[in-house]
């Protein structure tokens, strides 16, 4: 039974960070609406479990509140490959920028 509780709680953190992570996609896919390429390549997307970094911390950009920090890898079927940064508070993301990987 302890494994088990080990285990469930070794797995809600990656989770949340999965759902963080979907968040960030999602906004970041409402910001590029005018982008047709971009979209495309953001659609066709999914997020590896793996690669999300979720850092949390309380400062300041400018005048801006960021509590959290976020970062994943995307892959598309095709191989495309994107890294993705996102600032949050409260849980809600503030900026989203995509890099294309090789």
């Amino acid at each position: 039974m302890k494994l088990i509780t080990t285990l469930l709680a070794l797995c809600l953190p990656v989770s949340a960070w999965a759902d963080s992570a979907q968040v960030c996609l999602e906004y970041g896919k409402q910001q590029m609406a005018e982008n047709a390429e971009m979209l495309n390549l953001l659609s066709a997307m999914h997020i590896e479990p793996d690669s999300v970094v979720e850092n949390r911390y309380e400062a300041n950009v400018g005048s801006q509140p960021v509590a959290t920090e976020l970062s994943a890898g995307l892959r598309s079927r095709q191989g495309d490959a994107v890294t993705m940064l996102c600032l949050l508070n409260d849980d809600r993301p503030l900026y989203v920028y995509f890099n294309t990987r090789k």
